[in-house]
This record gives C-alpha cells, sequence and structure tokens, in this order.
C-alpha cells in the first residue's frame, strides 16, 4: 500500500472511530508526524494540519490531498543541506530528517585535474579520474587521443597510429601500428602459391609463418574421386556419383559405387563397390573346372572342388584293375538289363547286343557337359 495509502487508512480509522473531537484527546495516535484538530461542526468536517518543519495551519476537507505529498510532508522544497554542500532535492519529507541516507543528484562539477577539468557525473557518484579526451605526444612523435589523466610515456600505453613500411621477409609493403614490430606486422598481399593439391593458398603472405604450407587446410571442393575408386576417368570427365564431396584438406569417404570388376582367380565378374578388391569367395558362378578324374566340378566357383560320381572298381581281363564311373543301369523293355555311360547314351535308339531289343530314344536333351552322346557301353 504504501506510506500514503498506511496514512490515509489511519486518517479514516481514525476520524470512524473518535468522531470530530479535538486532537488533544487523541493522545497515542498512530499518526505522530501530523498534529490533526477536529472541529466538533459535523456539518464542516475538515481538520487543521500543524506542521512540525513548518509551524503553519493548513485547512484539509478532502483525503486524497495526501496523495499529494509523497514525502509525508508539504509540497515545499526541502533545501536542507547535505553533506556535500548542496540542497536536498526533495520536497518536505517526514523521514531521513538528518539527511544520512538520501542521495544528491545535483552536477557534480568538482574540479578533477590540474587543467580545471570537472566532473559530469552527478554529485553522489565516485568522480574517478579525468577522462576527457585529449591529444597527446607520443615519444615516437605521433599525435594519439588519450584521456587526460594517461601520459603518452606509460608503458601501456601504444602508438595507434598507421605507417607504411617494407617487410623483410617477401618485400612487399604494408601498413601497421606504429607500435607492431616489423617482423610481426602481417602483410595484407594475397599469397597464391600453389599447393601439392592444385589448389591455390587464399591466405594473406605468410613469409614468417608456415611458409611451405606443411600446416595449411585447404577449404576448396575436392577435385578427385572417392578413396580406393577404381575407375579410370578422361581428363575433363565428370565423376559423378564417384566425385568426393568434401573440403580439399579432409580425407575423403571410401568409393561404395556398385560396379563390375574382374575376379583374378577364376576369370569370372562380378559386381562390387568401386573401392573394395574382387575376391573368388564372393564368386556366385559354377566352376566348370575339369578335375583329374575327367568329370566337370559341380559346385560352386567359390567352395572347394569335388565330384559327386560314384566310381566302380573292376578287374580287367589282363588282370589289371581300373576304375570306372558307375553307371546307370536301364531295362530293356523285354526286362533285361543294360548300361549307359552319360544320359546322351540313353536319346539315341538302338538295338541290344546280346537279345537285339530295341532300346534308348529317351526324350532327353544333352547337355554342354557332354562333349558327345555316348554309345551304349559293352
Amino acid at each position: 500500500m504504501g506510506r500514503l495509502g498506511h496514512i490515509l487508512t489511519e486518517y479514516k480509522r481514525t476520524v470512524s472511530a473518535v468522531g470530530f473531537r479535538p486532537a488533544n484527546e487523541l493522545a497515542g495516535s498512530p499518526l505522530p508526524r501530523l498534529s490533526f484538530y477536529f472541529p466538533l461542526n459535523r456539518a464542516n468536517p475538515s481538520i487543521i494540519l500543524f506542521l512540525p518543519k513548518a509551524p503553519e495551519t493548513r485547512w484539509c476537507d478532502v483525503p486524497m490531498i495526501f496523495l499529494k505529498v509523497p514525502e509525508g510532508g508539504c509540497l515545499r522544497k526541502c533545501e536542507a543541506l547535505l553533506k556535500c554542500g548542496h540542497g536536498c532535492p526533495l520536497v518536505c519529507h517526514s523521514y531521513d530528517e538528518e539527511h544520512e541516507v538520501i542521495a544528491c543528484t545535483a552536477k557534480c562539477n568538482r574540479i578533477l585535474c590540474a587543467l580545471g577539468h570537472v566532473c559530469p557525473k552527478i554529485c553522489e557518484d565516485h568522480c574517478g579520474p579525468c577522462r576527457v579526451i585529449m591529444k597527446k605526444e607520443m615519444p615516437c612523435g605521433h599525435t594519439n587521443e588519450l584521456f587526460c589523466y594517461i601520459e603518452p610515456d606509460d608503458e601501456n600505453v601504444k602508438c595507434s597510429v598507421k605507417v607504411t613500411v617494407t617487410l623483410p621477409a617477401c618485400g612487399h609493403e604494408t601498413k601497421k601500428p606504429c607500435y607492431v614490430n616489423l617482423n610481426d606486422a602481417e602483410c595484407l598481399i594475397k599469397c597464391r602459391e600453389r599447393l601439392r593439391c592444385g589448389h591455390t593458398c587464399q591466405n594473406n603472405c605468410h613469409k614468417n609463418k608456415d611458409p611451405d604450407h606443411e600446416n595449411y587446410e585447404c577449404r576448396a571442393n575436392c577435385a578427385r574421386t572417392k578413396s580406393g575408386c577404381s575407375v579410370v576417368f578422361a581428363e575433363g570427365d565428370d565423376f559423378g556419383e564417384h566425385k568426393c564431396l568434401k573440403m580439399c584438406y579432409k580425407k575423403c569417404d571410401p568409393c561404395h559405387v556398385k560396379v563390375t570388376k574382374t575376379i583374378p582367380e577364376c576369370g569370372h565378374k562380378v559386381k562390387v563397390a568401386c573401392s573394395d578388391t574382387p575376391v573368388r569367395e564372393l564368386c556366385d558362378r559354377n566352376c566348370e573346372k575339369v578335375l583329374a578324374c575327367g568329370h566337370v566340378c559341380v559346385m560352386k566357383c567359390a567352395q572347394e572342388c569335388g565330384c559327386d560320381r560314384k566310381m566302380d572298381s573292376s578287374t580287367l581281363k589282363c588282370g589289371h584293375t581300373t576304375v570306372t564311373p558307375t553307371l546307370p543301369q536301364r531295362l530293356y523293355p523285354n526286362g533285361h538289363f543294360y548300361c549307359i555311360g552319360e544320359c546322351g547314351g540313353a536319346m539315341e535308339r538302338g538295338r541290344g547286343p546280346e537279345c537285339d531289343a530295341t532300346i534308348g530314344s529317351t526324350p532327353h536333351q544333352l547337355v554342354k557337359h557332354n562333349k558327345k552322346a555316348l554309345e551304349l557301353d559293352n
């Protein structure tokens, strides 16, 4: 509610409780800063205010008049002298009568230096050193703008005047602040030297720092194919999906574009990632090798060779033992058995050598493994 609201509330309570009576009967009233006189005439409900700091009487018949005196006194300027010598900036106030807390808001105007510069702050703020900008001659002979309190020969003061010099490392001319050492001055001309990647250096000339570009990071778009790419492109060809999309100084990703390659071990072709080496383990073709037994390998190229033909051991008339494939048996129309060497042997019509029965003519097709259709085996 604040101080004024409190005063108004207490005023209303007092009037309601005691009516309009002489103020000397209101000992112990919660409004000690004002003296009240309440007339007995209820037709004129006014009160007389006695102000302790200005002993004059005031008639008050509207309670809201208290809102016009925010400091709890009258509307006159306080003007009491503060410790700084300025007058109190407030209107009449009922607190801090000794002016221990009230801050002075007048302009300071204290003299800060031997040149007579005055403080531009308000009185309650700390003045600090004189910060008026002055033109002062430096030990190097140049003129710099400094605060009044700073001396030109102060070790922390640096001459910022730009001077033109010739750099000993590269021979280029450049401008530098006077305080910067000649060997530390930056050359502002672009380097433009050719790098190992083929691009040019985009930094300023740097003869005193990494002149051989050992630590330079080229940020141009990479002009190479991806890592491990095996496709051979002619000059000027578009690399397409094989192109590295990173900045030049970064390592390219492996090339994962699918391409057809020949497996060196078997000669078959297979699709693999461009950066991968084709190996036989990836081949899914049939082997087709002729084995030592004379048969064609029936395994996949990536598998170990093997023969699934059954072999019989028999003794020849000469007494020698031989191993031959087990031949499939078939029946003559008259019930006799006969053997055929390959599927092709059942494709041809013929006569049995013993009973002259008609045999063969099975509706099979000749496969490419059979170099020719074998005749009946005697």
